[in-house]
């Protein structure tokens, strides 16, 4: 899988979970920098930054993101959601509730 396609399943991932805004109209090129990192940098980056890695796991680099933390397991298989380890953490519950 290539990083564009990895980076527009995670933005739609994300947008969908966190539950963004806007999405990016149809056709447009998903950008990490401008579409993602913000949706991170307000909910994610407080804690999880090379300054702050908590569970050390470090949301700032694209990398570092898709590797994981403490855990062990990979925090986001692009493509795979159910193998994403940061989907279950940041999943809804049946009474709207998340882990992260």
């Amino acid at each position: 899988m290539t990083y564009k396609t990895a980076f527009t399943s995670l933005f739609l991932f994300t947008a969908l979970v966190l539950n963004a805004e806007e999405a990016k109209p149809a056709g447009k090129a998903v950008s990490f920098y401008e579409d993602i990192r913000p949706i991170f940098q307000a909910r994610c980056n407080g804690c999880h930054q090379p300054a702050k890695d908590k569970g050390k796991y470090v949301m700032t680099d694209f990398s570092r993101l898709l590797k994981g933390g403490d855990s062990g397991d990979a925090a986001i298989v692009p493509g795979q959601v159910k193998k994403s380890y940061l989907a279950e953490l940041i999943a809804l519950d049946k009474d709207g509730n998340a882990e992260m």
